[in-house]
């Protein structure tokens, strides 16, 4: 098991980041295409936010996390809009988004079994 002490709060990073960009929440939220801000408002709460989802902060906050999160490094997206808009061209395209998408939903998962961990919790307490 990996020892999470010196493992930093990926939400609070994200949000030091949108505070020193100087845009709006809402305009974070509209660039993102979230549909509320509330979203935005759960990731920088979130520890473990998803790598993909933090890539696709830089891109719009046009800010880099690799210096605060070293797993960026060995984050390899040759996608850089974080998702697809057209169909592949080729199997390896194909196999590519697939593998991308699995890795994606992988993170999201845990993320969501994490979350759901700490509300049995409190709903215990």
């Amino acid at each position: 098991m990996k020892n999470n002490k010196n493992k930093k709060h990926r939400g609070e990073i994200l949000k030091l980041a949108a505070q020193t960009s100087g845009m709006t929440v809402d305009a974070i939220v509209k660039r993102m295409k979230y549909n509320s801000r509330n979203t935005f408002y759960n990731h920088v709460k979130n520890p473990n936010l998803s790598l993909a989802i933090l890539k696709k902060y830089e891109a719009v906050l046009k800010y880099s996390f690799a210096d605060e999160i070293e797993e960026l490094a060995d984050f390899n997206l040759s996608e850089q809009d974080l998702g697809y808009t057209s169909e592949p061209k080729s199997k390896d395209e194909a196999i590519r988004q697939r593998d991308f998408y699995i890795k994606l939903y992988m993170e999201l998962l845990e993320d969501f079994r994490k979350i759901k961990e700490e509300l049995e919790g409190l709903k215990k307490k």
